[in-house]
């Protein structure tokens, strides 16, 4: 008997080839997904090719299995997806492995069965915590909040960092999109998702985040990052290091992704001149991507020079080895770094002082 994820995965494949999935049904409006890949199953290829990714499937049945572990624990998950696009469970794996598969590396692909691990441990993580409040800073309040994601974005959880004044002010620093699995942070972006209006608060907490490049030279690639992201990462990194999660990966690049984005782009394209300047304009958003993922880790080993910072050709991933930090004086950023522990040590004594009244 064919199981129904075979037969989901093989109408999957079939379609990758021109790059176009349907998704939807009759009782919902219909869209497609663009994700262009081959595959080499048991070592037999459906084409070849030296730029479209290539999913190799070493043991097929294996294979099949891992994905339907996967898909019995994103369903849950991702539940919400399914009822907002009012999908049954066959067009719901559809995308649910569809988008699996968008958040995959060149080296992923190549580790098929591995990866699938990854991912479905990612969503069993159980945080201990959606809300935290690191507390006091200067005549501020720093909290957190955590949320779950939705399926086709890079991670399943975000955390966003909100800053307060006693007038109920608030400025939000950059989002941080992540998942946990095994004391390893997948931490796949840093970006401001919502545009605030701008205001007299805002503006003042800008200006002071820009104390963060103290010492910094203009002439390194360190300086090339947002101080408002290396607040939103310095603080995401104490969060880390509270919970002993000390080992940080980033995907640099995820093909089936750019390869959606070149098909999509391509749709809105008359002629070969459009073709061409919209290839242009892809190439350098996913350099910008890369880049600024890169050099923010960088300019976070710059500050915290025992932890260590690398890429790995191999695997396509940027790793980030987390340290004490301990002693560091001379700029904003150390503030920010202990001011979860801070607080925690100031709860905790409140609490001995209750005990011992």
């Amino acid at each position: 008997m064919i199981s129904n994820t075979k037969q989901i995965f093989e109408y999957i494949c079939k379609n990758a080839i021109n790059g176009k999935i349907d998704v939807g049904n009759k009782l919902s409006s219909k869209w497609s997904i663009f994700a262009k890949f081959l595959t080499n199953i048991e070592h037999s290829n459906n084409k070849n090719s030296a730029t479209i990714p290539i999913l190799n499937i070493p043991n097929y049945n294996n294979f099949i299995k891992k994905l339907d572990t996967y898909l019995t624990v994103a369903r849950e998950f991702y539940k919400l997806d399914a009822t907002y696009f009012y999908l049954f469970q066959n067009e719901f794996d559809k995308k649910l492995i569809l988008d699996l598969f968008a958040n995959a590396t060149f080296y992923d692909f190549n580790n098929i069965e591995s990866y699938i691990d990854v991912r479905t441990k990612m969503l069993q993580y159980s945080l201990s915590k959606t809300q935290i409040n690191f507390g006091a800073y200067k005549n501020l309040t720093i909290k957190a909040k955590i949320g779950k994601l939705n399926s086709s974005l890079e991670g399943p959880y975000k955390i966003v960092f909100h800053i307060f004044d006693e007038y109920k002010n608030y400025f939000e620093l950059p989002t941080i999109t992540f998942g946990i699995v095994n004391k390893t942070c997948y931490l796949y972006a840093v970006q401001n998702k919502n545009k605030l209006k701008i205001t007299d608060f805002s503006k003042k907490i800008d200006r002071y985040f820009r104390k963060i490049n103290k010492g910094v030279s203009l002439q390194d690639i360190e300086s090339n990052v947002s101080p408002n992201a290396l607040v939103s990462l310095t603080l995401f990194m104490s969060l880390l290091k509270q919970n002993n999660i000390k080992h940080i990966l980033s995907p640099s690049f995820m093909p089936i992704r750019y390869q959606s984005s070149k098909i999509a782009r391509f749709f809105d394209c008359k002629d070969q001149k459009s073709k061409h300047i919209a290839i242009k304009n892809l190439y350098r958003d996913q350099n910008n991507i890369t880049n600024k993922l890169m050099y923010l880790m960088l300019r976070y080993k710059y500050h915290f020079p025992n932890c260590s910072c690398n890429f790995d050709e191999n695997t396509n991933y940027i790793s980030l080895n987390l340290s004490s930090s301990q002693n560091l004086t001379g700029n904003i950023i150390y503030d920010l770094d202990n001011l979860l522990q801070s607080n925690s040590k100031t709860e905790q004594t409140n609490c001995d002082n209750e005990l011992n009244m």
